[in-house]
């Protein structure tokens, strides 16, 4: 089986793995799904984000990600003063 790697490149390429993918839409079903998944749930914690600084009433309320601890919730210590 011979694969034309070329012919399934994005023709732009993302200035870093995070702004897009290598391969373009359209190649793999399950590649697209994990994107759209991805996407979705990046959405989610956003949302989150605003609903939470809403709700607490917390203007320096974010919900961040890391590889070491993964998503979690930042609050400024200057808020509290």
């Amino acid at each position: 089986m011979r694969i034309d790697i070329q012919a399934n490149l994005n023709d732009e390429m993302p200035l870093s793995l995070r702004d897009g993918g290598l391969i373009r839409e359209g190649v793999d079903s399950k590649l697209d799904e994990l994107r759209t998944a991805a996407a979705i749930g990046h959405k989610w914690f956003k949302d989150l984000e605003i609903k939470e600084r809403a709700r607490l009433e917390i203007p320096s309320l974010k919900v961040r990600h890391n590889r070491q601890i993964g998503w979690f919730i930042e609050v400024t210590k200057d808020t509290f003063i």
